[in-house]
This record gives C-alpha cells, sequence and structure tokens, in this order.
C-alpha cells in the first residue's frame, strides 16, 4: 500500500526527535498522517494536567504470548448486521480497529504480529459477557471494548479473573479501575483544558447551561471541579428537559441572572453543554434575551465538533476543547478509500486502541517479553499518539490526552491553542 509505506517513511523521518519508548510507540501507528508525524516532536509538553501516578493496580497474571506467535486481541463491540444506530457506531469502531490493524500488517517487522478478532455483543450487557467468555476460550491476551457502559461493568470482572486487560470505549469513569482502561474522550479532561485556556486568558467568571441528563450533569460536575482547580467561578447554572419550550424558559431564567451582575461582577464566559439542535436552540436563545456572544465567549464540550454547529450564527466564536482536526480529516479519507463511506466519530478511537496495542506488542517483542500488556505497559508515562493525539492511561483507568482548543468560524474549527504533544514526565 503506498499510502501507507508514504506514512510509515514521514513517521519515522519525524520520530527521530523522539525518546527510544516513544519511538517505537509512535512508530507502531503506521496510519498516521504526516501532519500528525510532525505534530508529535514539536510544541510543549502538558503542564497543567495532574502528575502521573506510577501505582499500578495489578489484576492477575496476564496472559502470555509466546515467542513468535502472534498477540491475540479481541474487539468487543454490537457489530451485528442490523441497522440501528448502535450496531452502525459498533461496526465503525470495529472498522478503525481494522484499518489500523491492516496498517500495522504493512510494516515487515510488525507483519503477523497480531491475531485481531472481532465479537459481536449485540448492545448488550449479556451479549458483552457471553462475547469475552467466547475470546478467553480462544486464548486472547487483551480486550478491546465494548462500547456501553454497562456491557464495560460485564466485561471487566469476567476479564480481570482470567487476567485481561479491557480497553473500552466507554465515557462513564464510574466503570474504570483496576483492569478496565477508558480510551474514550473523558468530560474531565475536556473541562481541564478548557478552563485552564481560559484562565490563561484571564476568564475566571463562568455561567452554565446544561441538559438535564445524566451525560449533562457529569459534564457539570467536571466543569465545576476544572474551575475550581484554575482559581475560577461558577456564578449561575440552568438545567433543562431538551425540548424547544424548556430551553428557551432555561435561557430567559440564565439571562435574567447574568444580565444582572453586568455592572458588579460581570461573567465573562458560559459553557453549553449540549450539542446538536439542543445547542443551537440554547445559543440562539441567549442573543434574544439580550446576552451578546461578542461580549461574553460561549464554551462548549467534546459535541461541538460537529458540522451542525456551523449553522448557529451565536455560537462563532466559541471555544471547545478537542482533537486537532487535520489528522482526523486525514484519518476519514483513509477510512472512506477502505471503507466507501465516512466513519463515524468513534471510529478514530478503534484505530487508536488497536495502535496502542501495535505498540505494545512492538515493546514487548523489542525486549523479548512474553505478557506485552502488563499493566505497566498499559499506564506507560509516555504514552500513545493516535489519530486523535497524545494520550496516556491512568492507574485509576481513566486517561489523559493531549488536546487543543479549537474556536467556531464559519464553516471550519480553528486551532487557536494547539495540542500539547506530549507527557511531562514521560
Amino acid at each position: 500500500m503506498g499510502e501507507a509505506n508514504e506514512i510509515l517513511s514521514a513517521a519515522r523521518s519525524a520520530s527521530k526527535a523522539l525518546k527510544q519508548g516513544a519511538r517505537r510507540r509512535f512508530l507502531a501507528g503506521l496510519a498516521l498522517t504526516s501532519t500528525l508525524a510532525l505534530a508529535a516532536c514539536s510544541g510543549g509538553q502538558f503542564g497543567s494536567m495532574q502528575s502521573f501516578d506510577g501505582r499500578l493496580a495489578e489484576f492477575g497474571d496476564s496472559v502470555a504470548v509466546e515467542a513468535g506467535a502472534p498477540a491475540k486481541v479481541a474487539l468487543l463491540a454490537p457489530i451485528g448486521v442490523g441497522r440501528t444506530k448502535i450496531n452502525q457506531v459498533g461496526r465503525s469502531i470495529a472498522n478503525g480497529a481494522q484499518l489500523a490493524h491492516n496498517d500495522l500488517e504493512q510494516n515487515a517487522s510488525a507483519k503477523g504480529a497480531i491475531d485481531l478478532k472481532l465479537y459481536d455483543t449485540g448492545g448488550s450487557a449479556e451479549g458483552a459477557a457471553a462475547a469475552a467468555d467466547a475470546a478467553i476460550r480462544d486464548g486472547a491476551s487483551i480486550i478491546i471494548g465494548p462500547l456501553l457502559s454497562r456491557s464495560v461493568s460485564a466485561v471487566g470482572p469476567i476479564a480481570a479473573k482470567a487476567g485481561l486487560p479491557v480497553i473500552a470505549f466507554s465515557t462513564d469513569s464510574a466503570v474504570a479501575g483496576r483492569n478496565v482502561f477508558l480510551i474514550g474522550f473523558l468530560p474531565e479532561g475536556e473541562m481541564d483544558r478548557m478552563a485552564s485556556y481560559a484562565a490563561s486568558q484571564g476568564i475566571i467568571s463562568f455561567g452554565a447551561m446544561a441538559p438535564r441528563t445524566l451525560e449533562g450533569q457529569v459534564v457539570l460536575s467536571a466543569f465545576e471541579r476544572a474551575v475550581s482547580r484554575n482559581g475560577g467561578r461558577i456564578a449561575a447554572t440552568e438545567r433543562y428537559k431538551q425540548t424547544f419550550t424548556e430551553i428557551e424558559e432555561a435561557a430567559k431564567r440564565y439571562a435574567a441572572t447574568h444580565n444582572g451582575r453586568k455592572e458588579t461582577s460581570p461573567i465573562q464566559a458560559i459553557l453549553l453543554a449540549d450539542g446538536g439542535q439542543s445547542l443551537s436552540s440554547a445559543a440562539s436563545y441567549l442573543p434574544y434575551y439580550e446576552i451578546d456572544p461578542r461580549e461574553t465567549r460561549l464554551i462548549g464540550i467534546g459535541k461541538w465538533n460537529d458540522p451542525r454547529t456551523f449553522a448557529e450564527p451565536s455560537l462563532r466564536g466559541g471555544w471547545f476543547a478537542g482533537p486537532d482536526p487535520r489528522p482526523r480529516e486525514k484519518f476519514a479519507q483513509h477510512y472512506k478509500t477502505a471503507f466507501g463511506q465516512s466513519p463515524h466519530s468513534l471510529a478514530s478511537l478503534g484505530y487508536d486502541a488497536m495502535a496502542a496495542v501495535g505498540a505494545m506488542v512492538a515493546d514487548a517483542r523489542a525486549s523479548n517479553q512474553k505478557h506485552p500488556f502488563l499493566p505497566r505497559a498499559i499506564v506507560a508515562p509516555q504514552g500513545f499518539v493516535g489519530v486523535n493525539g497524545a494520550f496516556r492511561f491512568l492507574p485509576n483507568g481513566l486517561n489523559e490526552r493531549g488536546l487543543a482548543v479549537l474556536e467556531v468560524r464559519d464553516k471550519r474549527f480553528k486551532v487557536i491553542d494547539r495540542a500539547p504533544a506530549g507527557f511531562s514526565g514521560g
């Protein structure tokens, strides 16, 4: 594959400036774009992220991989033939992982190093447990997936008993820990990045509007903690059900508080913790009730990374934290070439999970280690580099990511603060 060879060449050239451990991890992701490869060798390190905790939560004897044999990797996802939304997401994630595996196979030194097998969870906890049992019987050494938090809860103990780590796609922090590591975009990381950048711009007084959903509560709680850590305060908060009437009433209530503080202690930025049509509605009602987005910065969450965001004029100039869009655009092209359709936004996580697994296998082979997926390998301080930038797993099962700050423009998202390229202490 000419594309993979070209990308590999760029990655090799760019990686010379990396430390040897990080270099092996970087080279494992063969389909990383040349843009990503160059970015990984420039820029700073995380300065405001939490310090790395090297304590490991051992979860039993990991499964050995005999010399010369491939590491058996099980991917658990709802990949059935149904046309439900969850199956479409699961299939896109599986395709992303398969694409990474295909790219790894283009490297002569990695060819045959991994045996990837897909297992359908059916989108249920029971199906996920059955899939995990089947993977263990088939000799898997590590599990990637599943997607839903209830499925992760079912799989974790089964995998732990067999000595298998789990790299899951859930964003529910409650299911992380012991042998379960989350690779998804966590609200804690997004809000830390956003609050830290806002503070660097002199913004410390915030308002917030969030839906009355579990996700809305999780994001709001993470935002409150992040703002407090960065020396700020939240002066006004409103919650709403995701209906036009509820959103308008919440905006009206919020505006009364916001506008009442203009002369004494004005609110400098407003978090809109929503996406899609609900986000557009909330943003449109604020100027209607005399909150000018040109005077009060609107900030958001990862769900803003959606073409529908461009349709609402009030959101232009708003900020949110997320991966650099350029490597993701390259990945989307790579995916479409392989599968004939555009990827779901989570497909890139399937790719990154598989690339991290490939990196661990490469490290183990280089050091003649029969156990590539020991906890200390998974939580290596230098982390990994993928389509979504630098990331590393923490001993508590959560992750840290190098996120950029993006600004909504007319028809694009512009990076206004680049993603850090690496980790202090790594």
